[in-house]
């Protein structure tokens, strides 16, 4: 062949194992070919000297596609039966699924591991190499060959299901250790310590980790986006909490029922090299109740641990999910907005709606919204419903005075310091007060816009009148928050000096002809008081 990166009239007989990856595959086929060189294979196969070599979300599938004649399959099957894209999908929406495809079978995954938010989830991007040693005995006797099982590659996939042993961890592919090379497993291949507290006669404990890998290898299995609603989600895990009696039927967690599972989760984290550094119970309480109010989960990973717990597989999961999905009755008014920072999810604003209707009060909504008290008056008052007070030391005068000095503007520090309260007391007052919020917040913006425009313009149309480029530098906060809030103004300002500035500047002119003028006078009189002097010493 005059092109060695091409393989025109050869087709590859090399059929792919069960559960091989992509990257075993290739890894066969380099020892197969005897390139010798890594970057021989990765153009023989992708068109490339580097790109393709990725054991986990490799690109350029397309391409391998139409040099291998299809050896191992259309590149939808290969992303689907060979790489570790399926394990996130099910959990992202099916567009983002679209554009993984797409980008694992273009020239480049871009910022794919960013846009499935292995970036910024807390438990790295990174997807060690890992391997069983029975499999590598087993498969090198069935096959000849050991090879990479995709399912002990997954995330959180510690132990060999069917053997019941740890995984090793190859060196290959870490801390760019042989990051462009085609390796295969061996059972005398050195591998690195994870750190995890791996022991194999804690019988509990080795059962989770099967159940967790069990449940890691159903995951791959689901279809893109089935699982893609945290707000349902949420409620399925807790409506499995009342079914185990760690909620009360209305929802309510009860959490001293519930912290000895968070403080069994706590320490098996501790067997989890990715999740050790979480391995707190006061942070999984806090993760527990971001999940339940419905956020985005950010890795998979997370809610294989919340179902370990308390389902009995993955498939339980996915049923009490289809059971969560709201009725139209339920579903909440879309025009009202929340001026509070974490509004109400579908399942609390169903609530609040009631509440604000008059069908249940205030602190039994509250209680069955999971939230306190203050909060739901929030939520209510950005409805327009004022909840009943429960005066303390706020009384209705003190109120009253409150009320009218945030009408006004007032910082709340001040208020809080002049009538000897909190500023939280003060907060909740301007939360609960429908309408206040706003009003106040609107008072505030325009004094804070008059503060600003009287201050540029006294730079700008003042005695010395300064250009926009030295009125920037003598004021650059007072120049950014007009242009963030008060855009259209500014440049309103800036045409009306720029057109006044405008003209055959017959002032300046007639200024510098004067001051020209006055030069040469003083040069001449210099001259003349100099040969003057000299004159005076000739004689």
């Amino acid at each position: 062949m005059n092109n060695q990166t091409e393989i025109p009239g050869f087709t590859l007989r090399l059929r792919p194992f069960r559960d091989e990856t992509l990257f075993s595959w290739c890894s066969r086929y380099h020892r197969m070919s005897a390139n010798g060189r890594d970057a021989a294979t990765c153009m023989q196969l992708f068109g490339d000297r580097r790109i393709g070599t990725a054991h986990d979300l490799p690109a350029r599938l397309d391409a391998l596609v139409t040099r291998s004649g299809g050896a191992i399959g259309d590149a939808v099957s290969i992303i689907n039966q060979r790489t570790l894209l399926p394990f996130y999908l099910p959990f992202r929406s099916p567009r983002l699924a679209a554009l993984a495809h797409e980008a694992m079978r273009g020239p480049s995954i871009g910022s794919l591991k960013y846009q499935l938010g292995l970036l910024t989830s807390g438990l790295g991007a990174a997807h060690p190499l890992k391997s069983c040693p029975r499999c590598i005995a087993v498969d090198q006797e069935r096959n000849g060959w050991a090879y990479w099982h995709r399912d002990h590659q997954l995330p959180g996939t510690w132990i060999c299901t069917r053997h019941q042993v740890h995984l090793r961890v190859s060196p290959c592919k870490l801390d760019q250790r042989a990051r462009f090379a085609w390796v295969l497993p061996s059972s005398t291949a050195e591998s690195i310590s994870t750190g995890a507290s791996l022991n194999a006669k804690d019988r509990g404990a080795m059962r989770w980790l099967a159940k967790l890998a069990s449940m890691g290898a159903e995951l791959v299995q689901l279809e893109h986006g089935k699982l893609d609603d945290p707000v349902r989600l949420g409620l399925a895990l807790r409506r499995r909490l009342v079914d185990l009696s760690l909620a009360s039927p209305c929802g309510r967690i009860r959490w001293r029922d519930i912290e000895p599972s968070l403080d069994l989760l706590s320490k098996r984290q501790l067997t989890l090299p990715e999740m050790q550094h979480f391995a707190d119970k006061e942070l999984l309480k806090g993760q527990l109740l971001r999940t339940l109010s419905g956020r985005s989960v950010t890795h998979p990973l997370r809610w294989l641990l919340w179902c370990s717990v308390w389902f009995n597989d993955l498939q339980a999961l996915k049923a009490s999910y289809d059971q969560s999905a709201p009725s139209e009755e339920v579903q909440p008014d879309p025009t009202p907005t929340s001026t509070t920072k974490n509004g109400p999810n579908t399942w609390q604003a169903t609530i609040l709606a009631e509440a604000c209707a008059g069908e249940i009060s205030m602190s039994r909504a509250a209680h069955q919204a999971g939230v306190s008290y203050s909060t739901f008056t929030a939520w209510a008052s950005a409805q327009g419903t004022e909840a009943t007070h429960r005066p303390k030391k706020l009384t209705p005068e003190i109120r009253e005075t409150i009320v009218n000095h945030l009408q006004q503007g007032h910082e709340k520090s001040q208020l809080a310091a002049g009538l000897e309260l909190s500023i939280e007391t003060i907060t909740r007052v301007l939360r609960t007060t429908p309408g206040l919020q706003k009003q106040w917040h609107q008072i505030r913006f325009d004094v804070r816009r008059a503060a600003a425009r009287a201050k540029w313009l006294g730079l700008r149309q003042g005695e010395e009148g300064h250009s926009t480029k030295i009125a920037r530098r003598i004021a650059p906060a007072t120049f950014a928050w007009l242009y963030r809030n008060d855009r259209e103004w500014l440049e309103i300002l800036g045409q009306v000096c720029n057109s006044a500035r405008r003209g055959n500047h017959a002032e300046q002119k007639q200024k510098n002809a004067q001051q020209r003028r006055s030069r040469a006078i003083d040069r001449l009189l210099d001259r003349r008081e100099g040969s003057s002097c000299l004159q005076t010493h000739g004689t």
